[in-house]
C-alpha cells in the first residue's frame, strides 16, 4: 500500500509541470503581424462627446475657420484694389493730357513771338517786349515739362501695381485653388500630427513604467544590500525625467488640439474626437513623375508670374519712353531690370524640373518608407510576442518584458511617423500638380 501511495506522489509530482505548462500556454498569444489600423481616432476635452471625421472636419473649417475664409476676403480685396488703381490710372492720363496741351500751348506761344523778334530789330522795345514774353513762356515750359516728368513716373508706378492686381484677377481660379489647398493642407498636417504625438505619449507612458521598475528594483537592492543609494537616487532621477516629459507631450497633444478645434472654430466645451480613415491613405497609389510633372507644367504659376513681371516692364518702358530718349539713365535701368528679368525666366524654366524631381523623389522616399516602417514595427510585434510569451513561462523578468515593450512602443512611433512624413510629402505633390513649389 505504501509503495502505491508512494508511486502516485511521484506521479503526480511528474505530471505538475505539463500541468503547469497546460495552464501557462493557455496564457499565451499567439504570433502575429503589426499593422497600421484601419482607423485612428484622437480626443481632447470633457464634456459632451462628439466625433468627426477628418473629412467632416475639414469642411467644417471651411465653412468657419477665419484662415480659410480669409482667402475670399483677400480677393474681394484684390478687386476693389484693382478698380482704385483704374481709376487713379484714369485721373493720372488726364492730368498727362492736361500737361501735354499746356505744353503745346507754351511751344506754339514760344514759336509766335520768336517770329515778332525775327520780325523787329534787336534791342528795340517790340523785341524786348517779345523776348520778355518768350522767356516767360521758356520758364513755364520748362515748368510743365517737369510736372510731366513727375506724372510719367508716376503714372508708370500706378501702373505696375495696377498690372500686379490685375495678374492676381487674371488668374484667380488657380490661386485660389492653390490657397485653399495650402491652407487645407496646413490643417490636416496638424491633425495628423495629433497622431505623432499621442503615439509619443504611449511611448513616454512605457518609459515611465519601465523606470519606474527600474527605481523599484534599486530600492529593493538598497534593502537587501546590493545596491548604493547613489544607485537609487540615479534611477529616481531616470524615473522623473521620464515622467516630466510624459507630462511635456501630453501637455503638447492638448495644446495643439485646442488650437486645432479654434481654427475651426468649435466650442472646446466638449469632448471632440477626429477620426482618421488610414486604409484610404494606406491604398494610395504612387502617382507617376509624368502625371506630376505635366500637370505643373500646365499650371506652373511662378512661370506666369515671370512672364507678366516682363510684360509690365516692357509696359513700364513704353510709359516712360514717351518723355526720355533711349540714353536716359531711367531707361537704362528699366532695359537692365528687363534683362534680369527675362535671365531669371531662363533659369527658372531650367530649373524647375529638377526642383519638381527633387520634390518627387522625397515623396517617393517617404511612399517607400512607410512600408519598410510597418514590417520592422511587425518585426518589432512579433519579438515583443515572444517575449510575453517568455514571461507568462516564467523564463524572462518583468524589467526585460518591458524592454521588450519599449523597443515596441519606439517602433510603432516610428511607423507613425513615417505615414506623417509621407502624408506631408503627399500633399505637397497635390499642391505641386497645381502648379505650386
Amino acid at each position: 500500500m505504501k509503495q502505491k501511495r508512494l508511486f502516485v506522489v511521484i506521479s503526480i509530482i511528474a505530471l505538475m509541470p505539463l500541468f503547469g505548462g497546460i495552464v501557462f500556454a493557455t496564457n499565451l498569444a499567439s504570433i502575429s503581424n503589426w499593422s497600421f489600423s484601419d482607423s485612428y481616432l484622437v480626443t481632447c476635452g470633457e464634456g459632451k462627446n462628439i466625433n468627426y471625421t477628418l473629412d467632416e472636419f475639414i469642411e467644417m473649417y471651411k465653412k468657419t475657420g477665419a484662415y480659410y475664409k480669409s482667402i475670399d476676403v483677400s480677393f474681394s480685396l484684390n478687386d476693389l484694389y484693382l478698380a482704385q488703381l483704374d481709376s487713379q490710372l484714369s485721373v493720372q492720363n488726364g492730368i498727362i493730357t492736361q500737361y501735354r496741351q499746356s505744353i503745346s500751348q507754351y511751344e506754339t506761344q514760344i514759336s509766335y513771338y520768336q517770329n515778332i523778334m525775327d520780325s523787329y530789330a534787336e534791342d528795340s522795345d517790340e523785341w524786348k517786349e517779345a523776348k520778355s514774353n518768350k522767356d516767360t513762356c521758356l520758364i513755364n515750359l520748362q515748368t510743365y515739362e517737369s510736372y510731366l516728368n513727375e506724372a510719367l513716373v508716376q503714372k508708370a508706378d500706378i501702373y505696375v501695381q495696377r498690372e500686379n492686381y490685375q495678374f492676381i484677377k487674371n488668374n484667380e481660379d488657380i490661386l485660389r485653388s492653390q490657397e485653399q489647398q495650402k491652407k487645407i493642407s496646413e490643417i490636416k498636417e496638424k491633425c495628423f500630427s495629433l497622431i505623432v504625438l499621442k503615439e509619443n505619449y504611449n511611448l513616454a507612458n512605457s518609459s515611465v513604467d519601465y523606470n519606474s521598475l527600474l527605481y523599484q528594483i534599486s530600492r529593493a537592492n538598497l534593502y537587501q544590500g546590493r545596491a548604493t543609494q547613489i544607485d537609487v537616487d540615479y534611477y529616481e532621477a531616470e524615473f522623473m525625467l521620464a515622467d516630466n516629459n510624459r507630462e511635456s507631450v501630453l501637455s503638447s497633444y492638448n495644446n495643439l488640439f485646442k488650437h486645432i478645434i479654434r481654427i475651426a472654430d468649435i466650442s472646446e466645451n466638449q469632448n471632440t474626437g477626429i477620426r482618421f480613415d488610414i486604409k484610404s491613405i494606406r491604398e494610395h497609389k504612387l502617382i507617376s513623375f509624368d502625371t506630376v510633372y505635366n500637370s505643373f507644367i500646365q499650371n506652373d504659376i511662378k512661370t506666369k508670374q515671370m512672364e507678366n513681371n516682363i510684360s509690365i516692364i516692357d509696359g513700364k518702358i513704353d510709359i516712360l519712353d514717351d518723355f526720355y530718349n533711349e540714353q536716359a539713365s531711367i531707361l537704362e535701368i528699366e532695359n537692365k531690370q528687363k534683362d534680369i528679368a527675362v535671365m531669371e525666366l531662363d533659369k527658372w524654366l531650367i530649373e524647375r524640373r529638377m526642383a519638381i524631381n527633387n520634390l518627387y523623389s522625397d515623396y517617393k522616399s517617404k511612399y517607400d518608407a512607410v512600408n519598410l516602417r510597418e514590417k520592422k514595427t511587425s518585426a518589432q510585434y512579433k519579438k515583443y510576442t515572444v517575449a510575453l510569451n517568455k514571461h507568462n513561462l516564467g523564463l524572462i523578468s518583468g524589467i526585460e518584458l518591458e524592454e521588450a515593450k519599449l523597443k515596441l512602443r519606439q517602433s510603432e512611433l516610428e511607423a507613425w511617423q513615417a505615414l506623417y512624413e509621407y502624408i506631408k510629402a503627399y500633399d505637397a505633390i497635390k499642391l505641386a500638380m497645381l502648379g505650386l513649389i
